[in-house]
């Protein structure tokens, strides 16, 4: 009877395993069916790391070659080429996060190549020197210099990709690099900025995502970036798009209005002046025309006068610092005193709202809890909102549609502080597989627990009974005895009542007796 429910629960699990299979198997079909140039692909989040006081850059990881060798790559919406340093060709690189990624000579592409032709380089100029390399030379606006040459290589956004892309995407080898490229800990730089040699348009050009679309959400540690399709189950609002001019590099917008306030009081910064500003997540600090940030400087100082927002600090980076008895202090100062600052965008289309939360960059200086704005007064009559202006909202660069969004958002919400392979795989071209992994491999695992489970217990059955064969008793759940050993036991072993006896003398008689039968 036992064994007959063992095989009725084994053979129902193995039913339900094969059915869970197919139904999976369906599912991956059904989605494959729906999807655009017969290209599975799963949008996910990509984890950011960085900040404004320690790294001052914000950065995210790339998987490089077949044997998807890990490279971090800064996040530049201010120019468009994406290099990293690369051996045995690099002559003057820094050291940095990771080693450097090696190259051979078939990867290089040269001039001749069509490839070069939809990238910035040096081949565009007539400047080609005698390896005929497609080149570039861009000099940046801190004074930082790279040079290199473009090569061949395959992308993946995380180790674990299973994309499998066999089409190889022209990427910058850097072979010089002098000042902060040389100093800094990212590997690379990732050119983001509005024309048709970014990154992203690389990716949409060669079929690597469908839409040539990404994200930036950058918290005051980390923050995340979407690719391909926007997640906005981080939003605090409604996306609102402004459309951008598609011929300038540069993502620009106009604020034609500023406006500061907290609980007590309001002013209006500027208003029906348009400046022309630009985003730029490359830059640390957001500059400001000097006019306007000596009017939100001029009212924080009024608001904080009497020691509300401690003493004022000097700091060589801000233009404007104080320093607090307490951490407790500088959030309670944050939370409560510090405004909010409105920029209005594109004919007051969009208020862009910057918090303290925001704008306020806590560190410890010398034993001192030290609070300091995110931005600086600069000569230009011109807005950089560099990335201490983005945080806190999940920012949309639609090039396909020349269009910016903007939303705010909890961008702290998957950041990662440690530098760790934490990213999810940004593409899949295999969805059904993940699912069949998560479930069915699942179900196997258990099945395979309880058929150990049930061996054991019928192994455990089997010894005990033996054992009571031994000792003349019934078998446990089976009566497994003979009517041979019954009479054996019932004529030989009558005498006996104590069991140690019966199993003492059982091994000499019982042969006898079976021979005495066979007779």
């Amino acid at each position: 009877m036992v064994l007959k429910i063992i095989r009725i629960i084994i053979s129902f699990y193995l039913l339900e395993t094969c059915l869970c299979f197919i139904r999976e198997i369906n599912k991956g079909n059904r989605k494959e069916q729906k999807l655009e140039n017969g290209i599975i692909r799963k949008t996910l989040e990509q984890s950011i790391y960085g900040d404004i006081i320690d790294l001052n850059y914000y950065y995210i990881n790339l998987y490089l070659g077949k044997n998807k060798k890990k490279q971090s790559f800064l996040l530049d919406t201010g120019s468009g080429i994406t290099s990293i340093p690369c051996k045995p060709y690099c002559n003057q690189c820094g050291q940095h996060i990771n080693s450097y990624i090696y190259i051979n000579e078939n990867q290089i592409i040269h001039c001749d190549n069509e490839k070069c032709s939809s990238v910035e380089s040096n081949c565009d100029k007539n400047i080609k020197k005698e390896d005929n390399y497609c080149s570039f030379e861009i000099y940046y606006s801190e004074k930082s210099v790279i040079k290199g040459f473009y090569f061949n290589e395959l992308i993946n956004f995380a180790k674990k990709d299973l994309n499998n892309f066999d089409k190889y995407i022209p990427i910058g080898c850097t072979i010089y690099e002098d000042n902060l490229f040389y100093t800094q800990k990212v590997d690379g730089i990732m050119g983001l900025c509005n024309n048709g040699n970014n990154f992203i348009n690389t990716l949409y050009k060669y079929g690597k995502i469908n839409n040539n679309i990404f994200s930036l959400c950058f918290g005051q540690k980390g923050g995340y970036t979407s690719i391909d399709k926007i997640e906005t189950k981080y939003h605090k609002e409604k996306i609102s798009y402004i459309n951008i001019d598609k011929e300038s590099i540069y993502y620009n917008i106009y604020i034609n209005k500023i406006n500061i306030k907290n609980n007590n009081r309001s002013i209006v910064v500027f208003n029906n002046i348009t400046y022309y500003a630009i985003i730029d997540s490359g830059l640390t600090l957001t500059n400001m025309p000097k006019s306007i940030a000596n009017n939100i400087i001029n009212y924080i100082k009024d608001i904080c006068k009497d020691g509300k927002c401690g003493i004022l600090y000097h700091h060589k980076e801000f233009d404007l610092c104080y320093k607090f008895n307490s951490l407790e202090h500088l959030n309670y100062v944050v939370d409560n005193i510090w405004p909010n600052i409105s920029f209005y965008i594109n004919n007051n289309y969009y208020e862009y709202v910057w918090r303290p939360s925001q704008y306020i960059f806590k560190f410890n200086e010398n034993n001192e809890i030290i609070g300091c704005i995110g931005f600086i007064k600069n000569r230009a009559n011109i807005f950089n909102l560099g990335a201490s202006w983005m945080i806190g909202h999940d920012i949309i660069f639609d090039n396909e549609n020349n269009r910016i969004g903007f939303a705010e958002a909890d961008c702290n919400e998957i950041s990662n502080n440690e530098e760790e392979d934490m990213e999810k795989p940004l593409f899949n071209n295999e969805d059904y597989i993940n699912i069949f992994e998560n479930k069915f491999e699942k179900r196997l695992f258990i099945f395979y627990i309880l058929v150990i489970f049930i061996l054991f217990l019928i192994i455990l059955i089997f010894c005990f009974c033996i054992f009571n064969l031994r000792r003349g008793k019934k078998c446990l759940f089976l009566n497994v005895k003979t009517n041979v050993e019954n009479d054996f036991i019932e004529h030989n072993f009558k005498d006996f009542k104590n069991d140690n006896d019966i199993n003492e003398q059982f091994n000499n008689r019982f042969s006898t007796f079976i021979e005495m039968k066979n007779k």
